[in-house]
């Protein structure tokens, strides 16, 4: 048997040894595009029924894919999605003399400074700070607005939105703001709601502001203005246009403010384009897909809908509904606290109050709330439901989280939200799932209500449900130890050894009102103090209580009673207040809880000065004579008999004695002065005379009397010899 033989060139060369970089082929992607290259020739190969049929399954997937994110988008409505410029509808929660504080959808806040009211307005106000006179009153913020007034304004800046110690976004309130950039003459109709800001006060009625392009003019009668609320330059207020005169580049508005009037005309629906950009109006919508994270609608009749899905069948590529505007509601704005999405259907009409649109993409966001742009509610309404800001809550249940926080239900009628970070023990998202699942039920405090979402701001955490009251430990007139924190402009801030905090004013720091009280109270210093006022702070988000302490040493260990009320048991008490203001005329005292007096001159004695005598700071023992009720509670004092000084009387002969007695006195000093000069003189000739035989001139006694008179001087007596030399005169003379 023969053995065949391999050639050398029959052999497999030997593998090359692979480059360090080199890219090896993968097997497996052959296989994949062959699969691929048969899958597509399957495709090719198929009748054009198929085909499209597969097309519409890929669209499907592709548009259920993008409607689930529209909407997770839609769902997530925060600071940074609020740019400036975006007008969006508010809810008045607090006003302050400086500005209007607002609750914002979607559990925002936001505030309204005083110079962003209207430009009469800040006019007015800068007016009045110079001192000159005005044609109009001037009204100050909290008579021209009020809690629970809903309001259209536009976004001012987004400047640190939402970071730690956020105040709120800063919003305009000006017509040209609101309505210059959304709303043209071509859009005002009669009937429709304007919001509007007045100008001026005439006989018969008000001029009125809209800041609509083209619309010149406004006005509003007497009778139309709305009852029990104070109209003045600065108030702004939703109208309802009622005649219509000019063209639309000269228009002039006829209006009408009455409540009824305005919650009629807003409640109509609105097929005008202005309706379709207005915060408050009423606007038809169609819903077209209805998940858990909330309703997709288009905006307009049920007409407009079908109208529009038969032109899109008519144009290939083009969307149902796509020539109609979308908008989007979140469950925060269903009908009632608890309704779910899933009981709308696809189709449903309803009617929808719109909140504000976002710019990209183009969204208007809606409320089915009755209770949101109310602008004439019933007396007996009540949106708390019997809850009060700052109660606690023992048994709230978990409804749902989400990346914000905790939605709980808070009673059968209202519910609340609590924020990530007032949920303790948690960093996360994830974790709120797993601490606080569905159901559960734990206890919470109420900080605040949101007008515009219908809900209450909670808090979890255990220091603000577990709040101890302070009151009971605390009281007006207790010596306690403090200890200094921080110095500021305005005085120090203290801490107790309990933990409360306080603050002291800078009148209140030192018994002489020292200019750097740094040097004698240092940070970390403990020093007893006596409290002396005790004010509650309300505040948007909480209640607060704040106490302030003094450090006077008079006030401190004083023993009289103190004075904390106005009450006619305090007549004929003595007891020690503060000086806070000097007049030529009275001093104006303090005591105990912002309780004050005047101390009129009268009491003192005709040669002090007030002025002078008394400043911002002084410590005064008084009594109180009297209580005055005109037109605020004031009490009148008086100095107890031990503290005024007697008056002096002049008698005209004493007085004559008094001078006689000086002026002898004066006369015998210079008549010993006097001689003792005649003798010095006399003796210095003497010896002179001896020595030169002759007899001195005048001028050369004088010199010598100059001489003499020269050696009294204390410098000289300091030397030896000087000092050696008077003595021995004094004593030739005294011979």
């Amino acid at each position: 048997m023969t053995k065949t033989v391999k050639s050398a060139s029959s052999k497999k060369p030997p593998k090359k040894d692979r480059e360090l970089f080199s890219v090896r082929r993968d097997i497996k992607s052959k296989k994949k595009n062959a699969d691929r290259r048969k899958n597509t020739t399957r495709v090719l190969d198929c009748d054009d029924e198929q085909m499209q049929e597969i097309k519409k399954m890929q669209q499907s997937q592709t548009a259920k894919s993008g409607n689930n994110k529209e909407i997770k988008s839609r769902e997530r409505i925060c600071y940074d999605t609020l740019v400036t410029g975006t007008i969006i509808g508010c809810c008045v929660a607090r006003v302050f003399t400086d500005r209007i504080l607002v609750s914002l959808p979607y559990r925002m806040k936001g505030f309204i400074p005083l110079t962003h009211i209207s430009a009469p307005y800040t006019k007015l106000m800068h007016q009045l700070a110079e001192g000159e006179s005005s044609s109009e009153e001037a009204h100050t913020l909290p008579d021209l607005y009020r809690p629970g007034q809903f309001l259209t304004v536009a976004v001012a800046n987004t400047i640190n939105a939402g970071t730690k110690g956020f105040a709120g976004v800063p919003l305009s309130l000006y017509p040209t703001d609101v309505n210059g950039n959304n709303v043209s003459s071509t859009a005002v109709y009669r009937g429709c709601v304007v919001q509007c800001s007045v100008v001026a006060t005439e006989d018969h009625g008000y001029t009125l502001d809209t800041g609509i392009r083209g619309v010149t003019a406004a006005f509003m009668a007497d009778a139309n203005v709305p009852q029990g609320t104070v109209i003045a330059v600065g108030s702004v207020l939703p109208c309802v246009v009622t005649s219509i005169q000019g063209t639309t580049n000269v228009m002039s508005l006829t209006v009408s403010g009455k409540p009824d009037y305005v919650a009629i005309a807003s409640a109509k629906p609105s097929d005008r384009q202005y309706g379709l950009s207005s915060p408050g109006t009423t606007v038809q919508v169609v819903i077209t897909k209805s998940t858990a994270q909330g309703l997709s609608v288009l905006l307009g009749s049920e007409e407009d809908y079908y109208a529009s899905i038969e032109s899109a069948e008519g144009e290939d590529g083009a969307e149902p509904g796509s020539s109609l505007e979308s908008g989007f509601v979140s469950p925060l704005h269903l009908r009632g606290p608890f309704d779910q999405c899933h009981l709308f259907r696809v189709g449903q009409k309803l009617q929808a109050r719109i909140l504000f649109a976002t710019s990209f993409p183009r969204i208007v966001h809606l409320t089915l709330n009755n209770n949101v742009f109310n602008y004439n509610p019933s007396p007996d309404l009540d949106t708390h439901h019997g809850l009060t800001v700052g109660s606690i809550i023992e048994k709230a249940s978990v409804l749902d989280s989400n990346n914000l926080g905790l939605s709980v239900r808070l009673s059968n009628k209202c519910r609340g939200f609590c924020f990530i970070g007032k949920v303790p023990g948690v960093n996360k998202p994830q974790q709120l799932v797993k601490k606080h699942p569905t159901g559960q039920q734990l206890p919470c405090k109420l900080l605040a209500f949101n007008d515009m979402d219908q809900l209450f701001l909670i808090s979890v955490k255990s220091e603000d449900v577990k709040e101890r009251n302070v009151l009971a430990e605390l009281q007006i007139g207790m010596v306690l130890a403090v200890t200094i924190v921080q110095h500021v402009a305005t005085g120090a801030r203290v801490r107790t050894k309990s933990g409360i905090d306080g603050f002291v004013h800078t009148i209140h720091l030192t018994d002489t009102n020292m200019a750097a009280p740094q040097a004698k109270l240092p940070v970390g210093k403990t020093v007893q103090a006596k409290l002396i006022n005790i004010r509650e702070k309300k505040v948007v988000s909480t209640v607060k209580w704040s106490f302030y302490f003094t450090l006077k040493s008079l006030l401190v260990n004083s023993e009289l009673p103190i004075v904390k009320e106005y009450s006619e048991g305090c007549v004929n008490l003595e007891t020690k207040g503060v000086v806070r203001s000097v007049s030529e005329e009275r001093l104006f005292m303090e005591f105990c809880n912002g309780v004050r007096g005047i101390l009129g001159a009268k009491q003192f004695s005709t040669s002090i000065d007030l002025t002078t005598a008394y400043q911002p700071g002084s410590v005064l023992q008084v009594k109180i004579t009297e209580l005055g009720n005109n037109p605020a509670p004031l009490y009148f004092l008086a100095l107890p008999i031990e503290q005024k000084k007697p008056k002096k009387i002049v008698d005209a002969g004493q007085l004559k004695k008094d001078l006689e007695k000086i002026t002898e006195i004066n006369r015998k000093q210079n008549s010993w002065l006097s001689n003792l000069k005649n003798n010095i003189n006399i003796k210095a000739s003497q010896q002179e005379k001896q020595k030169s035989g002759k007899i001195l001139k005048k001028t050369k006694s004088k010199k010598l009397k100059t001489k003499q008179v020269l050696t009294l001087k204390l410098p000289l007596l300091k030397q030896p010899s000087k000092k050696r030399k008077l003595l021995k005169m004094s004593t030739k003379l005294t011979k």
